[in-house]
Formats: structure tokens, C-alpha cells, sequence
């Protein structure tokens, strides 16, 4: 579904030009904020450093967060639809280098192959 997912994301799909321009909503930047693995990181944290330094680093992560969604419009006005998507292409591609880079961590580390060259 990943591998899919991000396919889709970096090529795109062809759609009827004439049709309405369609806006959704993708929940990539939610859970960087509020996710499980930023649950779990907050939760493993609190048991090495005081409750407050976590909660402060946090909250000072959303509000780096929020200032940086305030300033998109600008990021738009800058760059244009164009640009957007090709930064967007950009991103797809790092992040399906991630996807699979873990994927065959996590092969290695099961002994389903193996990383020596």
C-alpha cells in the first residue's frame, strides 16, 4: 500500500481537464504533530526528562508548525501551481527512498536478506 501510495503521489493521475478542480485533504503533516509515533516518542521521553521539558518542546514544535502553515499562502504566491507540484514530486521521491530504505532494514533485521555486499 505504501509502495502504491507514493506511486501515485509521484506520477500522478490523468484527469479531464474541463472537470472542477478538486481539493482534498491529505493528513501527511498530521501526524508529525499528533501521531502515533509522536505519541509514543512524547511517552518514551517523559521517562528520561520531566514531564514539562517534553510538554515545552513540544508545544514550541507546534507553534514552529503553525507559523510555517500561516506563511504557505506566501510559499504559493512564490513558487505558483507549478512549482508546488514539482516540490511536491520532489518530496514524494524522498520519501518512497525512506519507505523503501526501511522496508529493507527491516528485511535485513528479520534475516530475510542480507546486507553485506
Amino acid at each position: 500500500l505504501l509502495v502504491q501510495s507514493i506511486r501515485n503521489m509521484t506520477y500522478g493521475r490523468m484527469v479531464d481537464a474541463a472537470k472542477e478542480e478538486m481539493v482534498a485533504i491529505v493528513p501527511i503533516g498530521t501526524p508529525l504533530l499528533a501521531g502515533p509515533a509522536t505519541i509514543t516518542t512524547l511517552l518514551l521521553l517523559t521517562s528520561q526528562i520531566p514531564l514539562a521539558v517534553v510538554l515545552e518542546a513540544f508545544i514550541v514544535n507546534v507553534i514552529i508548525a503553525w507559523v510555517i502553515c500561516l506563511g504557505s499562502y506566501r510559499v504559493l504566491k512564490v513558487l505558483g501551481q507549478g512549482g508546488v507540484r514539482a516540490v511536491s514530486r520532489v518530496f514524494s521521491l524522498l520519501l518512497a527512498s525512506i519507505a523503501v530504505s526501511m522496508i529493507l532494514k527491516g528485511l535485513a533485521m528479520s534475516g530475510i536478506v542480507s546486507t553485506a555486499p
